[in-house]
């Protein structure tokens, strides 16, 4: 038996446009996240969208640690909130398999790491709300969706808890490509990091059944030239083997 662990995916759908395929769904995972785990000596298994609980079931007994990914806004249906004006697109058949499966992998104590979309999914699932745009926030922001290449950090991130202990250090760069922020934390997650405005940018959990992290930028996107994600990566594989 190979000693890595089995890092499950979460995937997203994309809708061809063309006259002939219009509407035709594929389910699909952004290289990066891919790579990123192989890079940080894990194995990457994409888990198709299906609302079926007891496929959802067998996909978290197959894994050692769930990655959750960016993507679509989440329904604030779930946050009982109205939709905002501002909001975007949304995917509930999408909310729906996501919180299952989050539901699934505590229930099997498996190690979760939240990224953009995935840390939102975290607070929602577990009981907190977002903002549903960083307009609607009661205070002044910086740019947190960047007009750069995607893997060139734009701003500052100051450091608590784990992740001050894992980069060792009190700050970071980060790259940024959200309008949604965390409003309400979900009650027993600790926000661990926070850009300079405010917005929570990092959440964690940890018991003896579970450990979860969230961050609200995408350090998939950075781990070839970031040693900060590199490092990310690597705890996250490290609990999901752990915890086998």
């Amino acid at each position: 038996m190979i000693n890595k662990a089995v890092i499950g995916i979460s995937s997203n759908l994309t809708f061809e446009n063309e006259a002939s395929f219009l509407g035709y769904e594929r389910a699909y995972v952004s290289q990066d996240y891919v790579d990123s785990v192989i890079n940080s000596g894990g194995i990457p298994l994409i888990l198709p969208m299906t609302n079926d609980d007891e496929i959802i079931k067998a996909y978290v007994e197959k894994i050692d640690g769930l990655i959750l990914t960016g993507g679509y806004d989440v329904n604030p249906l779930l946050y009982k909130q109205d939709p905002h004006k501002l909001l975007q697109e949304i995917l509930p058949r999408r909310d729906e398999f996501e919180i299952k499966l989050l539901k699934e992998a505590c229930e099997q104590g498996k190690p979760i790491f939240g990224i953009c979309r995935g840390l939102q999914l975290i607070n929602v699932g577990f009981g907190g709300t977002l903002h549903q745009d960083i307009s609607l926030a009661p205070f002044e922001t910086i740019k947190h969706n960047q007009n750069v290449k995607w893997n060139v950090p734009t701003h500052n991130i100051n450091l608590e808890g784990i992740l001050k202990d894992i980069l060792n250090k009190d700050q970071c760069l980060v790259n940024s490509f959200h309008h949604q922020i965390i409003d309400e934390l979900a009650q027993g997650f600790k926000a661990v990091a926070r850009s300079n405005d405010g917005v929570i940018e990092s959440i964690f959990f940890e018991n003896h059944d579970l450990w979860i992290l969230g961050v609200q930028w995408h350090p998939e996107m950075m781990t070839h030239n970031n040693s900060d994600s590199v490092k990310i990566f690597n705890l996250f594989i490290q609990k999901s083997l752990e915890k086998r």
